[in-house]
């Protein structure tokens, strides 16, 4: 497949889910994929979840200092950023439909989700977050709502969204109040579906978007074998070789409002 010409390099700001430490160990697709990044010199970002409730997870108010010494020296060295993917990324039912985290739910229970990861974060961590990109993948419904962009709007830590979708109104007002909002273009990603990574997906999209000045590109890799980390290799190695610039979310959004 041809390459579409590009009138120069674009961003890249790898958005990688669903971080926790897992049956007392770190999660080793995790580990695996750093040792990806570091070997290509380039940066990513990790989507960390506070009190996740699948079995075996342990949350961050419990975890073991070993995750907490891995979070704390990747954070430092700054190639990759965590960022805050939700309080237990749970669905929940409303008149038994079910709906993600953060949507269908109170401005109060929003906030409380924010204000307790962010201070549990900072006393195991030594930081908050600074960036933020709900769940969405448990449910038809939205991902956020009205009141996740009021509780986001007014959170002091919180400077970059990752935004499921392209551009809106919303979305506008949310950057109108100093947010960076990093939107999404819907088929250039690192993944065909969550968890299948693939390269002439990704492709096409690619070509197909010579305009875009940055793609966000999400993953999945807890469920990744042997074969998808393979596919993401091939991509992070065509992006390489187009000369892209990897960025955190931060590094990104202080480009842009420096």
């Amino acid at each position: 497949m041809t390459t579409a010409a590009r009138a120069k390099p674009p961003i890249i700001i790898l958005k990688l889910d669903d971080v926790s430490q897992q049956n007392n160990a770190l999660l080793p697709n995790f580990l695996r994929m750093t040792k990806l990044l570091e070997a290509r010199r380039i940066k990513g970002s990790y989507g960390l979840i506070c009190n996740v409730k699948w079995p075996g997870a342990q949350p961050l108010s419990d975890s073991k200092e070993e995750y907490y010494q891995w979070v704390k020296q990747l954070q430092a060295a700054g190639n990759v950023e965590f960022w805050f993917h939700g309080w237990d990324h749970a669905a929940h039912e409303e008149n038994g439909e079910p709906h993600c985290e953060f949507h269908h739910r109170t401005y109060e229970d929003q906030k409380d989700r924010f204000d307790r990861s962010q201070k549990i974060a900072y006393e195991k961590l030594g930081f908050h977050f600074k960036t933020f990109g709900p769940g969405g993948a448990r449910s038809r419904y939205e991902s956020m709502d009205a009141n996740t962009l009021r509780v986001l709007a007014e959170d002091p830590h919180i400077h970059v969204v990752f935004y499921p979708k392209p551009l809106d109104e919303p979305a506008r007002q949310l950057a109108a109040k100093g947010k960076t909002v990093l939107t999404r273009v819907p088929n250039v990603n690192l993944e065909r579906t969550t968890g299948l990574a693939d390269f002439n997906f990704f492709l096409e999209g690619y070509n197909q978007n010579p305009a875009a000045h940055y793609f966000v590109l999400q993953g999945h890799p807890n469920p990744w074998t042997d074969a998808h980390f393979t596919e993401v290799e091939k991509i992070l190695d065509f992006l390489l070789a187009q000369n892209a610039v990897f960025l955190t979310p931060s590094e990104f959004a202080a480009k842009q409002n420096p």
